[in-house]
Protein backbone atom coordinates (compact mmCIF):
# COMPACT_ATOMS: atom_id res chain seq x y z
CA UNK A 1 0.00 0.00 0.00
CA UNK A 2 0.96 3.55 -0.37
CA UNK A 3 0.22 6.50 1.33
CA UNK A 4 -0.32 9.24 -0.85
CA UNK A 5 -0.34 12.94 0.91
CA UNK A 6 1.05 15.34 -0.85
CA UNK A 7 0.11 16.85 -4.54
CA UNK A 8 2.24 19.21 -6.71
CA UNK A 9 1.00 22.32 -8.43
CA UNK A 10 2.22 24.08 -11.68
CA UNK A 11 4.92 26.20 -11.00
CA UNK A 12 6.63 29.16 -12.92
CA UNK A 13 7.45 28.83 -16.43
CA UNK A 14 10.62 28.43 -15.37
CA UNK A 15 12.15 25.20 -16.16
CA UNK A 16 14.43 25.24 -18.84
CA UNK A 17 16.39 21.60 -19.65
CA UNK A 18 19.87 21.14 -20.40
CA UNK A 19 23.42 21.32 -18.68
CA UNK A 20 25.34 24.57 -19.05
CA UNK A 21 28.03 23.30 -17.39
CA UNK A 22 29.99 20.48 -16.00
CA UNK A 23 32.89 20.00 -13.20
CA UNK A 24 35.13 16.81 -13.75
CA UNK A 25 37.75 15.39 -10.89
CA UNK A 26 39.54 12.70 -9.71
CA UNK A 27 37.54 10.75 -7.74
CA UNK A 28 38.71 9.41 -4.35
CA UNK A 29 36.62 6.98 -2.35
CA UNK A 30 36.17 9.07 0.71
CA UNK A 31 35.28 7.60 4.09
CA UNK A 32 31.13 8.53 4.54
CA UNK A 33 32.54 10.57 7.68
CA UNK A 34 34.68 12.25 5.68
CA UNK A 35 31.44 13.75 3.46
CA UNK A 36 29.39 15.80 5.69
CA UNK A 37 25.24 16.15 3.98
CA UNK A 38 22.44 17.83 5.63
CA UNK A 39 19.13 16.44 3.66
CA UNK A 40 19.19 16.34 -0.09
CA UNK A 41 22.45 18.95 -0.12
CA UNK A 42 26.21 18.59 0.09
CA UNK A 43 27.36 20.56 3.25
CA UNK A 44 31.11 19.66 2.87
CA UNK A 45 33.31 17.42 1.09
CA UNK A 46 37.03 17.10 1.64
CA UNK A 47 39.20 19.71 -0.42
CA UNK A 48 39.49 19.14 -4.12
CA UNK A 49 40.49 20.40 -7.92
CA UNK A 50 37.52 20.63 -10.19
CA UNK A 51 38.23 21.79 -13.72
CA UNK A 52 35.22 23.63 -15.48
CA UNK A 53 34.08 22.89 -18.96
CA UNK A 54 31.25 25.21 -20.46
CA UNK A 55 28.61 23.62 -22.51
CA UNK A 56 27.29 25.27 -25.23
CA UNK A 57 25.38 22.71 -27.50
CA UNK A 58 21.49 21.78 -26.67
CA UNK A 59 21.93 18.19 -26.12
CA UNK A 60 23.57 18.27 -22.65
CA UNK A 61 21.38 16.27 -20.64
CA UNK A 62 21.08 14.91 -16.52
CA UNK A 63 18.63 11.96 -15.73
CA UNK A 64 18.21 10.24 -12.46
CA UNK A 65 16.15 7.07 -12.91
CA UNK A 66 14.81 5.39 -9.54
CA UNK A 67 15.36 1.39 -9.55
CA UNK A 68 13.73 -1.11 -6.80
CA UNK A 69 15.10 -4.62 -6.42
CA UNK A 70 15.42 -7.51 -3.98
CA UNK A 71 18.89 -5.51 -2.73
CA UNK A 72 16.69 -2.17 -2.27
CA UNK A 73 16.42 0.99 -4.01
CA UNK A 74 19.06 2.55 -6.14
CA UNK A 75 19.49 5.59 -8.37
CA UNK A 76 21.38 5.49 -11.86
CA UNK A 77 22.46 8.80 -12.96
CA UNK A 78 22.82 9.26 -16.42
CA UNK A 79 25.05 12.59 -17.96
CA UNK A 80 25.68 13.36 -21.47
CA UNK A 81 27.21 15.81 -22.82
CA UNK A 82 28.78 17.66 -25.95
CA UNK A 83 32.18 19.39 -25.99
CA UNK A 84 32.09 21.23 -28.95
CA UNK A 85 35.72 20.92 -31.69
CA UNK A 86 38.09 18.26 -31.85
CA UNK A 87 41.07 19.66 -30.48
CA UNK A 88 44.63 18.62 -29.70
CA UNK A 89 43.38 17.54 -26.38
CA UNK A 90 42.26 14.25 -27.29
CA UNK A 91 44.18 12.07 -26.15
CA UNK A 92 43.23 13.07 -22.62
CA UNK A 93 39.90 12.96 -23.46
CA UNK A 94 39.67 9.36 -24.87
CA UNK A 95 41.90 8.45 -21.72
CA UNK A 96 38.57 8.87 -19.90
CA UNK A 97 37.06 5.95 -20.76
CA UNK A 98 36.40 3.27 -18.29
CA UNK A 99 37.76 5.34 -15.59
CA UNK A 100 35.73 6.24 -12.36
CA UNK A 101 35.90 10.07 -11.75
CA UNK A 102 34.03 12.96 -9.94
CA UNK A 103 31.02 14.92 -12.01
CA UNK A 104 29.56 18.15 -10.23
CA UNK A 105 26.23 19.11 -13.30
CA UNK A 106 24.85 23.05 -13.34
CA UNK A 107 21.60 22.82 -15.02
CA UNK A 108 20.45 26.03 -16.84
CA UNK A 109 18.48 27.05 -13.82
CA UNK A 110 21.89 27.39 -12.19
CA UNK A 111 21.08 24.33 -9.64
CA UNK A 112 24.36 22.55 -8.87
CA UNK A 113 24.30 18.63 -8.29
CA UNK A 114 27.47 16.29 -7.98
CA UNK A 115 26.87 13.02 -9.71
CA UNK A 116 28.07 9.73 -8.06
CA UNK A 117 28.98 11.10 -4.70
CA UNK A 118 30.18 8.28 -2.87
CA UNK A 119 30.88 5.64 -5.65
CA UNK A 120 32.28 7.43 -8.30
CA UNK A 121 30.98 7.88 -12.39
CA UNK A 122 32.21 5.91 -14.87
CA UNK A 123 32.76 7.23 -18.28
CA UNK A 124 30.90 4.91 -20.46
CA UNK A 125 31.68 6.40 -23.94
CA UNK A 126 33.72 9.08 -25.40
CA UNK A 127 32.98 9.13 -29.24
CA UNK A 128 34.73 12.11 -31.36
CA UNK A 129 33.01 13.46 -34.81
CA UNK A 130 34.64 15.80 -37.47
CA UNK A 131 31.03 15.62 -39.18
CA UNK A 132 30.52 15.47 -43.05
CA UNK A 133 29.51 19.00 -43.99
CA UNK A 134 30.29 22.25 -42.94
CA UNK A 135 27.37 22.59 -40.44
CA UNK A 136 28.01 19.78 -38.97
CA UNK A 137 29.05 18.69 -35.76
CA UNK A 138 32.58 19.07 -34.73
CA UNK A 139 33.93 17.49 -31.10
CA UNK A 140 32.63 14.78 -28.60
CA UNK A 141 29.84 13.02 -26.88
CA UNK A 142 30.59 12.04 -23.82
CA UNK A 143 28.18 9.51 -21.66
CA UNK A 144 28.81 9.21 -17.54
CA UNK A 145 26.93 6.78 -15.29
CA UNK A 146 26.49 6.11 -11.77
CA UNK A 147 24.64 3.91 -9.62
CA UNK A 148 23.96 5.16 -5.56
CA UNK A 149 21.84 4.66 -2.98
CA UNK A 150 20.78 8.35 -2.77
CA UNK A 151 19.57 10.59 -4.92
CA UNK A 152 22.24 13.18 -6.07
CA UNK A 153 22.79 15.61 -3.80
CA UNK A 154 22.45 19.51 -4.18
CA UNK A 155 25.17 21.43 -3.84
CA UNK A 156 24.74 25.54 -2.70
CA UNK A 157 27.79 27.12 -3.28
CA UNK A 158 31.10 25.10 -4.73
CA UNK A 159 33.85 26.31 -2.78
CA UNK A 160 32.30 26.79 0.80
CA UNK A 161 31.55 22.89 0.06
CA UNK A 162 35.57 22.31 -0.51
CA UNK A 163 35.45 22.36 -4.41
CA UNK A 164 38.45 24.13 -6.29
CA UNK A 165 37.40 25.72 -9.46
CA UNK A 166 40.21 25.24 -11.79
CA UNK A 167 39.90 27.66 -14.73
CA UNK A 168 41.42 26.43 -17.82
CA UNK A 169 43.85 28.79 -18.87
CA UNK A 170 44.99 30.36 -22.33
CA UNK A 171 48.40 31.14 -23.45
CA UNK A 172 49.34 34.92 -23.58
CA UNK A 173 51.75 35.25 -26.47
CA UNK A 174 54.14 38.41 -27.28
CA UNK A 175 52.30 40.60 -29.93
CA UNK A 176 54.10 43.60 -32.26
CA UNK A 177 52.37 46.93 -32.06
CA UNK A 178 50.25 45.53 -35.24
CA UNK A 179 49.13 42.64 -33.66
CA UNK A 180 50.70 40.20 -35.15
CA UNK A 181 52.50 37.03 -33.08
CA UNK A 182 56.20 37.78 -32.55
CA UNK A 183 57.49 34.47 -33.47
CA UNK A 184 61.06 32.80 -32.88
CA UNK A 185 63.67 31.75 -35.44
CA UNK A 186 61.72 28.20 -35.27
CA UNK A 187 58.33 30.10 -36.05
CA UNK A 188 57.31 29.34 -32.93
CA UNK A 189 55.18 31.81 -30.98
CA UNK A 190 56.46 33.37 -27.90
CA UNK A 191 54.51 32.66 -24.74
CA UNK A 192 54.52 36.03 -22.05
Amino acid sequence: MCNINKGRLNGCANSIGGIETIYIFNFVDYRKFQIETNGNTLVQYPPTNVFKYDLRADANTFSVDVEESDTGRSYNQNANFVLKVLRKDAHEINALINKRIGCIVVNRLGQTQIMGLYNGVIVKSVKGTTGGSRNSFNGYNIELSAKETTTPFYIDDLEDAGFIPMIPTIDSYLLQENGDYLLQENAFKIIL
